[in-house]
């Protein structure tokens, strides 16, 4: 059998054993269960889980108060310089 394309980073979603015990049951060949698999690891290779993308949202909106923050501080920073120019 081809080792799989699939890293330790990001691991198959779905059971290879499985996967590969279904499709010899169904008399595929080794060459079509190579070929499915790889084409499996280069769908699911992109996926990822409710818990990355949780962590991807707490860390832009903290990013985006972060921003705010900074941009209020400029305003009244501005203000405060135009009021003592005038």
């Amino acid at each position: 059998m081809q080792q799989s394309t699939q890293s330790a980073k990001n691991p198959p979603v779905y059971n290879q054993r499985e996967v590969i015990a279904a499709l010899e049951a169904a008399n595929f060949t080794k060459k079509q269960q190579d070929g499915l698999l790889n084409a499996l690891d280069t769908v699911t290779s992109n996926l990822v889980t409710n818990e990355y993308l949780d962590l991807k949202i707490a860390n832009l909106r903290a990013e985006l108060f972060r921003m705010m923050f900074i941009q209020t501080g400029v305003q009244v920073g501005l203000i405060v310089a135009l009021i003592k120019l005038l």
